[in-house]
């Protein structure tokens, strides 16, 4: 389920208008949230698992500091990472540089973060007394034990829900 709303959302946002990459100085920071930034969308995707900007060290490095590193430098630290993160063309590794050397790139990152958040949140079904009600007669335990543990313990779902 996760697999394909991930595709959907990857789907819309290369196939709508507003998944075009935006220029980090054309967007406004009020209006951030309503363009895809498609640098800040890549690093959350490939990079935040390892790495932070002015969050100190995960496994990676801290990268706030290439912020002052010649894009050179950068752009071949950042072709390095490939074997992790897979191929990159050079407009997105020039989309990564771009972005870590901007001054608003936490936000920019954070923005991202939130919105892919928002696109894969699960939407639960309110709570139902009658629904749990009628679960629990179903699986009644003989001695009006709790009938969560027995729903636990018994058929398909095994111990605690496991397999």
């Amino acid at each position: 389920m996760t697999r394909i709303v991930l595709a959907l959302f990857a789907a819309i946002t290369l196939l709508s208008p507003l998944g075009r990459a935006q220029s980090p100085d054309s967007l406004q920071a009020s209006d951030t949230t309503s363009h895809v930034d498609v640098a800040a969308q890549s690093y959350a995707q490939k990079c935040a698992g390892c790495h932070t900007v002015g969050g100190g060290k995960l496994t990676g490095p801290d990268l706030l500091p290439t912020r002052a590193w010649p894009k050179p430098e950068l752009a071949a630290k950042i072709k390095l990472m490939e074997p992790r993160v897979g191929p990159m063309s050079q407009d997105e590794i020039n989309q990564f540089v771009n972005l870590l050397q901007d001054t608003r790139t936490q936000e920019r990152i954070q923005i991202a973060q939130e919105l892919a958040s928002k696109a894969v949140a699960a939407t639960l079904a309110p709570a139902s007394l009658s629904e749990g009600q009628r679960l629990s007669r179903r699986n009644a335990i003989g001695n009006g034990g709790i009938a969560c543990a027995n729903m636990s313990s018994r058929g398909r779902y095994g111990w605690f829900a496991g397999p």
